[in-house]
């Protein structure tokens, strides 16, 4: 039973891990009838208390409360595109939000990357957006870098917006690079594919094309009979946000102790609401080579696992 943030999950890992590798039984103990039982439970503990009224409903992680705000939030709201009239509802603005918000993630790590709010925009709207290499002509990430035509694409607005730029060749990875001089206070940077390689980079760009209903801003929400007007994307993320959390009290666990003995046991403990994960192992040798890879002394191995599987990732903390 551990916290049920990422820190939580961090000491989780070393206990499953001092489990499989001292108590293994405990893990995969063999029945009279030849079954696989295993003995080791994982709690679930929640990571929020919404409460509203007298009602009260505990949310387990980040990505469900940000469903149930985007769910509460879009039962009475829709956004209208002012420049097109296009009017999104529903389940469908739900999924485009819940989008935004992992974007904006991304965002800010890609930001800190490149120092330069504006570059980050004009890199992504070149590779993504509505008339972007990756959305309007279908090209590949690594197709573009490897033509110092195409990418000559994404140098040009650069370029325009009064960056000092210029086309240099990546020996290292054998593909073209665009260096900014001047970049944020000054500093120069590199659109380079090693900056592609990056998760935030790659899942940026992904949910970036998605974004076409509503990359023409501004925005028109409506609730009920009034109307409010923002201009950005954040704009309007904000807006219903703070709409979806009126008249709610969130309060969020950042461990077990911070929950009174109550709370405690009617979230985690009480036999007869908790849920609770059995650890099994269906594949000892899968399992065998995960546990050497991650917990393992050689560094090599775990880099390798860690970039072929990045873009996978859903709950990350750097």
């Amino acid at each position: 039973m551990t916290d049920a943030d990422v820190d939580g999950s961090h000491i989780r890992t070393l206990l499953l891990t001092f489990f499989f590798r001292q108590m293994h039984q405990l893990l995969e103990h063999k029945t009279a009838d030849g079954d696989l039982k295993g003995y080791i439970y994982i709690a679930q503990p929640p990571l929020y208390k919404v409460k509203k009224g007298k009602t009260e409903r505990y949310i387990k992680d980040d990505r469900e409360m940000n469903r149930f705000l985007m769910k509460k939030a879009t039962e009475e709201a829709a956004v209208i595109i002012k420049n097109t009239g296009e009017k999104i509802e529903g389940k469908e603005l739900s999924a485009l939000l819940e989008k935004l918000i992992e974007f904006n993630g991304y965002y800010l790590k890609l930001e800190r990357r490149l120092v330069d709010r504006k570059i980050v925009d004009l890199v992504l709207d070149a590779f993504a957006g509505k008339k972007g290499l990756m959305q309007k002509e279908g090209r590949k990430l690594h197709d573009i870098f490897g033509d110092e035509t195409l990418l000559g694409k994404v140098e040009a607005p650069v370029s325009e917006a009064g960056y000092k730029t210029e086309m240099a060749y990546d020996e290292e990875h054998g593909v073209s690079a665009i260096e900014i001089a001047n970049a944020g206070n000054g500093n120069p940077v590199r659109i380079d594919w090693e900056l592609a390689t990056h998760v935030e980079f790659q899942r940026a760009i992904d949910l970036y094309k998605t974004f076409a209903p509503v990359s023409q801003p501004p925005f028109i929400i409506r609730e009920g009979s009034s109307e409010t007007e923002v201009e950005t994307r954040d704009e309007l993320l904000n807006h219903i946000l703070s709409a979806a959390k009126k008249d709610l009290h969130i309060q969020r666990y950042k461990g077990l102790g911070e929950m009174n003995p109550e709370q405690l046991w009617e979230t985690t403990m009480d036999p007869e609401k908790r849920t609770l994960l059995q650890v099994r192992i269906d594949d000892a040798v899968e399992t065998e080579e995960i546990f050497t890879v991650l917990m393992g002394d050689q560094v090599e191995p775990r880099r390798r696992f860690i970039e072929d599987n990045a873009l996978d990732v859903r709950n990350l903390d750097v």
